[in-house]
C-alpha cells in the first residue's frame, strides 16, 4: 500500500526526493519512479515536471534538447558589393615572408572573396588592407560587416569606414552564424590551401591567389552561377581553356554590341541571382518563429576543463542594463526560465472543473414566463406577440435562466 500526501505536504516531498543529495536533482522518469514506489496523490507527474522545470540547479546545467531559434531578419541585397563581410582567422603557421594571418573579405551578392596574407592582426594593418585591396579595387561598400574583434570595432577602421561613407555593422557576441558566408569562406579557404601546400605548409601565401582563381570560377549553389560571372559577366579564361580553345559563343564582336549584350546578360543574371538568394533565405528561415518570455537564461562561455562543472547557464532578462550599456544577447542563445514562484505543484494545482451546459436536445426547448417555445415552435401555435418575446431574449438572460 502507497501512503495518499495531502496536498500541502507535496512541495516537502518534491524537494526531498528531487533536490536533497540524495535525489541528485534526477530528471522526471527517476524522480517519478521514487515517488511512485512510496507516495500518491492525484496527477503526480504533472506536479514533477512542473517541480524539474522550475529547479534552479537543474536549469543552469541542463541543456535543451531542443533549443528556440530566433526568426531568421532576412537582408537581401541588389547589387554587387553592396554588403560585404570580412573576418581573420589565424594565427597560422609563419611563412617565409611572415605571413601569419589571413584577411577574408566576402560579397554577399556575388559570393566573390578576397583574400590578403597579413603578419599580425593589428588594426593599421587590416585598415590597410581594406583601403588598397578592396575600397581602391572595387569600390566602398554600402555596409561592411564584421565581428566584435578589436581590430575591427577599433576607431582607426571606424575612421576609414567613415571616410568612405561606409556603414560599418556587426554581430553580436559568441554568434559567427550572424556572418556565415564568411565564416564558410574561412572553413573553404583553409581546407582548399591545406591541399595546395601539403608539401610545402609554410608556404601557404604563395598558393592564396591561385585557390581564389579556382574559387572564383567555380558555380555557387545560392546564386547558380559563378562569382566570376556575376561580378564581370564572363567567365575567367583558364589554363585548360589554351589546349582546348575556348567556347563557340566567346566570339568577337563590336564594341557597342558586346556592351549591350552584356547589359542584357547583366540584367537577366541579376535577376536570377536575386531570386534564386530569396528562395534559400525563405527556404532556411522557414520554421523559425520561436519566442521568448521575459524571463530566460543565457549560455555562459567557458573554456578549460575546470569550466565543465560550472553551470551553462545563467538566469537573465530580455534586456539587462549596466553602466550605460546595453547587454546584447543573440536569442539563440537563451532558453526560457520558470521562476521559483511560478511552480504550480509549490502552490497546489486544482483539477479544472467541467463548466455546465444544456444538454444538446434541450436547445430548442427554452421556458420562459409567458410562453413555452419549445411548445409553441413544435405545435405550430405561436403567435406574433411570442415570437417577438422569443427574438427578444438576450444571451445574458438565456444564461441567468441556465443558472
Amino acid at each position: 500500500l502507497l501512503q495518499v500526501i495531502p496536498r500541502q505536504r507535496i512541495p516537502e516531498i518534491l524537494a526531498a526526493v528531487h533536490n536533497r543529495q540524495s535525489g541528485a536533482h534526477l530528471g522526471v522518469a527517476k524522480t517519478l519512479a521514487k515517488l511512485r514506489q512510496r507516495y500518491y496523490w492525484p496527477q503526480q507527474r504533472e506536479d514533477v515536471e512542473d517541480w524539474c522545470r522550475a529547479c534552479q540547479t537543474c536549469a543552469a546545467r541542463a541543456v535543451p534538447t531542443k533549443k528556440p531559434q530566433a526568426p531568421m531578419q532576412l537582408q537581401p541585397v541588389g547589387y554587387p558589393f553592396q554588403r560585404v563581410g570580412m573576418d581573420i582567422v589565424g594565427p597560422l603557421e609563419e611563412t617565409r615572408n611572415g605571413n601569419r594571418y589571413i584577411l577574408v573579405v566576402c560579397d554577399y551578392f556575388s559570393k566573390w572573396p578576397e583574400a590578403f596574407a597579413l603578419p599580425n592582426a593589428e588594426a593599421r594593418t587590416v585598415a590597410a588592407a581594406l583601403v588598397n585591396g578592396l575600397f581602391c579595387r572595387y569600390g566602398a561598400p554600402e555596409t561592411l560587416h564584421s565581428d566584435q574583434g578589436r581590430n575591427f570595432e577599433s576607431e582607426l577602421v571606424k575612421e576609414v569606414c567613415q571616410l568612405f561613407g561606409v556603414a560599418k555593422t556587426r554581430t553580436t557576441a559568441y554568434h559567427p552564424q550572424s556572418d556565415g558566408l564568411v565564416e564558410r569562406m574561412n572553413r573553404t579557404l583553409l581546407d582548399l590551401l591545406a591541399k595546395a601546400s601539403i608539401d610545402h605548409p609554410d608556404d601557404w601565401d604563395a598558393h592564396l591567389d591561385r585557390v581564389l582563381l579556382a574559387y572564383r570560377s567555380s558555380v555557387h549553389h545560392t546564386t547558380g552561377a559563378t562569382p566570376s560571372r556575376v561580378i564581370f559577366g564572363r567567365e575567367m579564361r583558364l589554363p585548360v581553356d589554351l589546349v582546348y580553345g575556348l567556347p563557340k559563343s566567346a566570339t568577337e564582336e563590336p564594341v557597342g554590341e558586346y556592351t549591350r549584350r552584356l547589359r542584357q546578360d547583366l540584367e537577366q543574371l541579376y535577376e536570377a541571382v536575386r531570386g534564386r538568394a530569396g528562395r534559400e533565405q525563405r527556404a532556411r528561415s522557414s520554421g523559425r518563429t520561436e519566442k521568448l518570455t521575459d524571463l530566460c537564461m543565457s549560455q555562459e562561455t567557458r573554456c578549460g576543463y575546470k569550466s565543465r562543472k560550472r553551470p551553462n547557464w545563467e538566469r537573465t532578462g530580455m534586456e539587462m542594463k549596466g553602466r550605460r550599456r546595453r547587454l546584447v544577447v543573440h536569442f539563440d542563445r537563451l532558453k526560457p526560465y520558470q521562476a521559483t514562484s511560478e511552480r504550480e505543484g509549490a502552490r497546489g494545482r486544482q483539477r479544472e472543473r467541467r463548466k455546465k451546459r444544456r444538454p444538446a436536445w434541450l436547445q430548442d426547448f427554452i421556458q420562459t414566463q409567458e410562453v413555452s417555445t419549445g411548445r409553441a415552435l413544435h405545435e405550430g401555435e405561436s403567435s406574433a406577440a411570442d415570437m417577438d418575446r422569443v427574438n427578444e431574449i438576450s444571451p445574458a438572460e438565456n444564461e441567468e435562466e441556465e443558472n
